[in-house]
């Protein structure tokens, strides 16, 4: 055990200084200078924490004992010292990387640029740097594959609401990796050196570099991709990752009885940049789907899918420019087709995020067919006119 410990320290020490500290100096910039002395050496903390921690660091360390008597004066990183004999070598060096690129950001964005970033950012450029220094080659014991078993099994997708859960890291891992295959590297890079911060980096990259899509429509984008992922219906809506290929969100389901007219009810929450994946099954006939959009109208646009018995899937989209109610009518619902999925976001309005908005939607069969499925349509409540669906199934 003593032997296979120092083989792991010397191992993360080399990493850091010939690896990890080298690139990201180079591509994302400079760690804060020494508070004290010139010693500037990053300094690795093995010490007990709860399971689920991987590591952290401690921004009183970046300012003198002076200001907070419990600094350490310096570029400190704290790992969980029980990961030291539990996971692969691969995972304690992309957790390393991860805590040093907290420590530039902190250089970087707070100090230089003047600017402190939102969480779920800051994050995501951590989450990604194990990909950025080749940690991932290795699928097996991958930092990759170990966020990828997390993502598939959470149908909740936030930003804003940050709670420091393994499911926090997971579903911001793969908007990552969504984000450098659709617009490249830079998009994570240049955020860093960006004297805004959130979304507003996002959106001056995308203006920046001549992208007509904005930081809310790219978002949704990538919350289609992670139900549908299918290259073939358009390249914004799958991962191109070998790796990537197979995931598929799981929705909450909703289930109707088959038999006689039933019909269910739901009300339920969303803030801003929040995302439910839901989907209504079961009941017999003909299916009416409404959805009321919160009274303030927050909802601009709400995808759905429809899900056929032999396994192909139409996308089309909710508009609520005109209405805030919207109606769905599907014939002979649970023969031909077999499921709605829906996917209710909330964009941001202001700079406030915790604003918390009620959507109702509620499902109907009548137990009667009329029509077929080939006839689905979806109007507006307020004045029945068809509204434009865009249908990219196949």
């Amino acid at each position: 055990d003593q032997n296979n410990l120092q083989s792991k320290v010397y191992l993360m020490s080399s990493e850091l200084e010939y690896r990890i500290k080298p690139t990201l100096n180079n591509i994302y910039g400079k760690e804060p200078d020494p508070i004290v002395g010139s010693d500037k050496r990053v300094n690795i903390v093995l010490t007990p924490m709860l399971q689920n921690i991987q590591g952290y660091i401690k921004t009183g360390d970046f300012v003198s004992k002076k200001v907070f008597s419990a600094s350490n004066e310096g570029n400190v990183i704290y790992l969980n010292a029980s990961k030291i004999k539990s996971v692969s070598d691969n995972l304690m060096c992309s957790f390393l990387a991860h805590e040093f690129t907290h420590i530039i950001t902190y250089n970087q964005k707070y100090l230089i640029s003047g600017a402190h970033d939102d969480v779920w950012l800051e994050e995501l450029r951590a989450e990604y740097t194990p990909a950025l220094l080749g940690y991932n080659t290795n699928w097996d014991t991958s930092y990759l594959k170990l966020r990828v078993l997390d993502f598939v099994q959470n149908n909740v997708m936030s930003l804003s609401d940050w709670d420091s859960l393994t499911s926090n890291y997971s579903f911001i891992n793969l908007f990552a990796q969504y984000l450098v295959e659709q617009y490249g590297r830079n998009i994570i890079f240049d955020s860093f050196h960006s004297t805004k911060t959130g979304v507003d980096s996002i959106n001056e990259f995308l203006k920046k570099n001549g992208k007509i899509e904005t930081f809310d429509q790219v978002f949704q984008n990538w919350l289609i991709a992670n139900f549908l992922n299918d290259c073939s219906l358009s390249t914004k809506y799958c991962y191109q990752d070998a790796n990537l290929k197979n995931i598929s969100i799981a929705p909450s389901s909703f289930y109707l009885p088959m038999n006689g007219n039933s019909s269910l009810a739901i009300s339920d929450t969303l803030i801003p940049y929040m995302a439910k994946y839901q989907k209504i099954s079961g009941g017999s006939g003909n299916l009416n789907f409404s959805f009321e959009n919160p009274p303030d109208n927050l909802i601009k646009t709400i995808p759905y899918i429809i899900i056929y018995k032999n396994g192909l899937k139409q996308l089309f989209f909710l508009d609520f420019q005109k209405s805030n109610s919207q109606i769905i009518v599907v014939p002979d619902f649970n023969k031909e087709v077999i499921g709605l999925v829906i996917i209710p976001q909330l964009s941001r309005q202001d700079k406030n995020y915790s604003t918390r908005s009620i959507f109702k939607w509620k499902a109907e069969t009548t137990g009667i067919s009329v029509g077929n499925s080939s006839n689905i349509s979806s109007t507006s409540s307020s004045n029945s006119s068809t509204s434009s669906n865009t249908n990219i199934g196949k």
